[in-house]
């Protein structure tokens, strides 16, 4: 039994060996191929090109170069006749300068006058606060006036004042005919005109000092 299992091993060592061998033999051959195969290339290549040097140099001998003609010279242009010189050369000279008259001096421009101021628009009719226990209003403040102005305590009054003991519908001013008349509303506190009281409409004039609870107007007419 082990002498069967030594003569296996044996022959299996050998196969192996056989078979690298062939391996072997085989690479080497291909190798000597593909050396022989590029040998023959580069060798086809020089010849190639030898016989393409060999046909250059078999070409170049026949080219020949002709030498180029000099150029010929241009003829001079004929001479023109004086004659006809003349007239070019008259027609070409700039013409003389006539000689400039000298320029007058310009005449002095007189200052542009400014036209005169125009006069100031007449000041409207207007109500001068000298006295007012309304907060809004101050002693000096004016309050222009329009064709009808009403006074007292409530919003819808054009001239509204912060005064208890003012009405709600105290005063009125208006204008009639050109006149400019003072109107008291039937107020309980009354209206007075230069300290006296209204009773029916009166004709303001200018500087007349209207009172109304504890608030004291000037009247301006412009």
């Amino acid at each position: 039994m082990l002498g069967l299992t030594l003569v296996v091993t044996i022959g299996k060592y050998l196969l192996l060996a056989g078979l690298y061998a062939f391996v072997f033999v085989v690479f080497r051959g291909m190798m000597g191929q593909i050396a022989a195969e590029s040998a023959r290339a580069t060798e086809g290549g020089r010849r190639g090109r030898r016989r393409e040097v060999a046909s250059r140099r078999a070409i170049m001998p026949q080219v020949t170069t002709r030498p180029a003609r000099p150029p010929r010279a241009a003829s001079p242009p004929a001479p023109e006749p004086a004659l006809e010189r003349a007239p070019q050369a008259a027609q070409q000279a700039p013409p003389a300068r006539e000689a400039s008259a000298p320029e007058a001096a310009p005449e002095p421009v007189a200052p542009a006058e400014t036209p005169p101021a125009a006069p100031p628009a007449p000041a409207a009719p207007h109500l001068r606060v000298l006295e007012s226990d309304d907060e809004r209003l101050s002693a000096g403040d004016t309050l222009p006036l329009s064709a009808a102005v009403t006074i007292g305590r409530s919003d819808e009054n054009s001239v509204r004042l912060s005064d208890r003991f003012v009405s709600s519908r105290h005063a009125l001013i208006c204008l009639r005919d050109g006149r400019r008349l003072l109107v008291d509303r039937g107020s309980t506190n009354g209206t007075f005109l230069n300290g006296e009281r209204v009773e029916e409409e009166v004709e303001l004039h200018d500087g007349d000092r209207i009172a109304m609870g504890n608030t004291v107007f000037e009247y301006h007419v412009g």
